[in-house]
């Protein structure tokens, strides 16, 4: 298995190796180098899981789940040991790969964040290896949603980087022409799996991905201490097609503030200290559809928890977060995340909250029982709270403090065995 344990590296890295060095030997007429490490590369495409993904993060059971992000490198690796080889190993690794993108992105062509164990959402489509999609008319369908979302901010040759500049130039010295077709994520009724517990589901003008697959870097000091493996604690993330998303499935790390659900623990997590006495990670669960609803169900070390998320109508979604006390006589906080669209958030009962440097918090009876950011409205229970900010781990800085544009919103409430169902109305207003 190539995945960041035994490697000690990520497959995206490896992918780039191998193509680095096989090239090099081409144009340095060293076949040495390239016969050295074909067979490598050889084995990395046979190592896709059928899925369409080399997944980083993970064990020899492959239980940790995709990071689609990087997953368009190792793809591009193999397209371009495809191209210079004509292996049949390489083109079926491509044929996987190209599948899973068209699956498990947003209708805007940004990855799927819920479900990539490590980075966070960024909005912006990634070019990497989209030739690489050329072989078949969905295929083509897929990179060109993925440059239509990517030229919009990008006006002349000084925005684009030289690096992504030298990746445009490889995708169209590789592409393959031919009929195009849309891509499975552009359609209004598009649903995708994965085979472990997670989804991507489309109805009309909402787009909802959920996940209870398992987190598995607390277990492993190896990855408990990795910097980019992220912990796997959210279960839904939404989007619209007026808006973009909505509320994000970003992960983050040591941080249970970020976590669907999370409950205290009777014993101190020492190997995470800003997450004592936490309980966050889901162990596993289920996902599925029920009646024109989406159903996502995860088990913890101490409880079990469900979201179920409803489309009502074309601009409005109903939340049910509920949690199972049989076994954790505590409260349980359930929470979700989102951007603000304004430096205001406008409460429904005129009182407001600045989004500004101090932090700031009013319950959902303070706010009138929901706020308004552009134009997205939330209403939700009198007992909710609204936080501001909270602050995601940052893998890519060394004090893995985030940028101020990264801040979000945190919306919660707690569960008790009294009261252990909450519901939100999330609205696009006109």
């Amino acid at each position: 298995r190539f995945v960041g344990r035994v490697m000690g590296t990520s497959t995206n890295h490896v992918a780039l190796y191998l193509t680095t060095i096989y090239r090099a030997g081409q144009v340095l007429q060293r076949p040495d180098l390239s016969a050295y490490v074909l067979p490598i590369a050889r084995a990395l495409a046979a190592d896709v899981h059928p899925d369409g993904y080399w997944d980083e993060h993970s064990d020899l059971l492959r239980t940790a789940g995709p990071t689609p992000s990087y997953n368009y490198l190792t793809h591009c690796g193999m397209g371009l040991m495809a191209e210079w080889t004509g292996e049949a190993v390489f083109r079926a690794a491509v044929e996987r790969s190209t599948r899973f993108h068209g699956n498990f992105c947003y209708p805007d062509a940004s990855f799927c964040d819920l479900i990539d164990e490590r980075v966070r959402y960024s909005g912006d489509p990634r070019i990497w290896g989209l030739f690489a999609f050329s072989h078949s008319p969905e295929g083509r369908g897929t990179a060109l949603a993925h440059m239509r979302g990517w030229l919009p901010t990008r006006h002349s040759v000084e925005d684009v980087a030289p690096e992504a500049l030298a990746r445009m130039c490889e995708n169209h010295f590789y592409w393959h022409g031919g009929e195009i077709a849309p891509a499975p994520f552009e359609r209004w009724d598009h649903r995708a799996r994965l085979t472990l517990p997670a989804g991507i589901f489309r109805k009309g003008e909402w787009c909802v991905a959920l996940s209870a697959m398992k987190a598995t870097n607390p277990e492993d000091p190896i990855y408990r201490q990795n910097a980019f493996a992220l912990d796997r604690q959210k279960l839904f993330s939404v989007w619209h097609e007026k808006t973009g998303l909505i509320l994000d499935g970003s992960h983050s790390k040591n941080q249970p503030e970020y976590s669907t659900f999370w409950a205290a623990s009777t014993q101190k997590n020492e190997a995470s200290p800003n997450a004592a006495n936490a309980d966050y990670y889901p162990m596993g669960g289920a996902v599925g559809e029920n009646d024109a609803e989406w159903v996502v169900q995860a088990e913890y070390k101490s409880f079990a928890a469900r979201a179920t998320l409803r489309p009502i109508t074309e601009s409005a979604l109903q939340i049910d977060l509920w949690a199972d006390h049989a076994a954790c006589n505590c409260p349980i906080e359930a929470a979700f995340t989102l951007k603000p669209r304004e430096p205001l958030l406008s409460g429904l009962s005129g009182k407001s909250i600045h989004l500004e440097e101090t932090a700031a918090s009013a319950t959902g009876k303070e706010l009138g029982g929901g706020f308004q950011t552009g134009t997205i409205v939330l209403k939700g229970p009198d007992e909710m709270r609204v936080q501001w900010p909270v602050e995601p781990y940052n893998s890519y800085a060394a004090d893995h403090k985030s940028n101020p544009a990264a801040r979000q919103v945190r919306v919660s409430v707690r569960l008790t065995p009294q009261h252990p169902r909450a519901t939100f109305m999330l609205t696009i207003a006109k």
